[in-house]
């Protein structure tokens, strides 16, 4: 690679290797717990932030992880949300959509399908127990694509929930999905700040998330915006949802609660944050 640049800004994280020798100011973006992280992997991160100016990490929670195990260089990591632009979403929410479960009831997960780091295993068996409450709640659409789809397939029929519990696979326009659900759930092991959750906010939906170590508990307030759970705990998953689904004022407080809150994610405000450390 050339010189001649102001800035690299390395989005995911592995440009490393080519700007070593640049001396123009480069910034990378760090996605995911550094807590989950494998311990043999620490020394290789450390070795890998330091070529940069700095590493923006995407939640307060992961600042705080990153103070705590790199102390040495804590002054590279700047904490800057993923920003969403609502007028976007909102204008893709507007499109048409010929799949007919898209027009009955449905709740909706948007999440890779790979065990490793998101828990659709927890989602379905709490699912389960939900419609042994209540066989009549909405079906249970996943948007998303990944390796874990032959073992999630094999715990849905061994539930009995083919017609049920649907994984969708990829969908170039998640919006109208989003906007149209009666309810958002998202089950996670580990993560970062999933964008998913905040789209979801812009839209004024309910939100029951997993309270993994960073993301969901800072989009959702702490549990004032949304409904926080255990993580890879079925009983906790299932009572929030039915609780949500049974209490329809419950319900319509989360949801203006969502409106209210999704300003702190709003896109100017993270641009407007990139553009101190440039």
């Amino acid at each position: 690679m050339s010189g001649g640049f102001d800035v690299i800004i390395d989005f995911d994280s592995n440009f490393g290797s080519y700007i070593r020798n640049l001396s123009c100011k480069k910034i990378a973006f760090f996605h995911f717990s550094l807590n989950a992280m494998r311990n043999q992997d620490q020394h290789r991160l450390r070795k890998h932030f330091v070529k940069y100016d700095n590493v923006v990490v995407i939640s307060d929670a992961m600042k705080a992880e990153a103070d705590e195990m790199f102390p040495d260089i804590s002054d590279k990591f700047v904490r800057i949300y993923n920003g969403i632009d609502s007028e976007h979403c909102h204008r893709k929410a507007q499109e048409s959509v010929s799949d007919p479960d898209f027009y009955a009831p449905y709740m909706l997960a948007v999440e890779r399908l790979s065990e490793t780091q998101k828990d659709i295993t927890t989602l379905i068996c709490a699912y389960r127990n939900v419609l042994n409450a209540d066989n009549n709640a909405p079906k249970m659409i996943v948007i998303g694509e990944g390796n874990s789809r032959p073992q999630l397939e094999q715990l849905i029929r061994e539930n009995n929930l083919e017609d049920k519990f649907i994984l969708k696979g990829f969908v170039a326009n998640p919006y109208p999905w989003i906007a149209n659900a009666a309810l958002i759930v998202h089950s996670s092991k580990f993560d970062g700040l999933p964008t998913c959750m905040i789209e979801a906010l812009s839209f004024g939906k309910a939100v029951i998330a997993t309270d993994c170590s960073t993301g969901p508990k800072e989009i959702l307030d702490d549990g004032r915006v949304g409904i926080l759970t255990k993580i890879q705990d079925v009983n906790s998953l299932s009572e929030a949802i039915i609780s949500v689904l049974k209490n329809d004022e419950l319900k319509s407080q989360m949801e203006r609660s969502a409106v209210e809150f999704f300003d702190v994610f709003s896109g100017k405000s993270s641009v407007a944050e990139l553009e101190k450390i440039i």
